[in-house]
């Protein structure tokens, strides 16, 4: 029973981990800078760096605000089909901050509770945690580097219905 509850929490804490580093990956603008970098993604898309950036703020914003109704461009259109897309993504990312401030909110009621053995829980961190964090991040930094299109197909065929 001791190994399952290591194993749990342990496949818990790297569910937490993957997903607040998509979330920081997400938000932190200078990661599509990076990407635009390696990939040339404004050459390729013919649009000026700056302008580029921006529409990538605009679906970062459009993600992260369920209020926000309108997603438009100034450099592309936007089909019906891709609307429809990223309101499914924004639904994914709330279920993800829901999933975050969750796991938080119960992190600090423990660390209250038990403020004399903050220490003894620190070091109690399964190392499985830390295995499928390292392993899942590796296996995806090593397919996207081999193939990314692919990948990321694969990753959108697995998590999206597209049913439109």
């Amino acid at each position: 029973m001791q190994h399952l509850k290591k194993f749990l929490k342990g496949t818990y804490l790297s569910i937490f981990n993957i997903l607040l580093a998509t979330v920081v990956v997400l938000n932190c603008k200078g990661t599509y800078r990076i990407a635009n970098k390696i990939f040339h993604i404004d050459k390729n898309l013919n649009i000026p760096r700056n302008k580029l950036y921006a529409e990538y703020g605009r679906i970062i914003d459009f993600i992260n605000n369920p209020k926000t109704t309108d997603l438009s461009f100034e450099s592309f259109t936007l089909s019906n089909n891709a609307l429809y897309h990223f309101v499914e993504v924004r639904k994914i990312f709330i279920g993800i901050y829901i999933f975050l401030i969750f796991s938080i909110s119960l992190l600090v009621i423990y660390l209250l509770i038990n403020k004399k053995r903050i220490k003894k829980a620190i070091g109690n961190i399964p190392v499985i945690s830390l295995l499928i964090t390292i392993v899942t991040s590796f296996v995806i930094i090593a397919f996207s580097m081999v193939n990314f299109n692919y990948l990321f197909k694969i990753f959108h065929e697995i998590v999206f219905a597209n049913d439109y």
